[in-house]
């Protein structure tokens, strides 16, 4: 949205803060993930606090869900946000 006066014009710009219907574990590894941090499930698993089968299963939602994008396969799998 523009407004335009004499002296100035004034640019509003959306809001970048992203809402997320969540679960309580989900939210909390987005935290994780937060800040264009690029982590694998075993990083997830130490940041959170959650074994890392239930990081994995909790990451297949978030991607069901289209929060989180995956790269790499395997060992080398890592999870970001969207």
């Amino acid at each position: 949205m523009y407004t335009i006066l004499d002296q100035s014009i004034t640019v509003e710009l959306p809001s970048t803060t992203a809402e997320y219907e969540v679960t309580g574990d989900e939210s909390e590894i987005i935290e994780a993930l937060q800040g264009g941090a690029i982590l694998s499930s075993s990083e997830i698993a130490n940041r959170t606090g959650f074994s890392k089968s239930k990081v994995v299963r909790l990451m297949k939602h978030l991607e069901e869900k289209r929060y989180v994008s995956v790269s790499g396969g395997g060992r080398s799998t890592k999870y970001s946000l969207r």
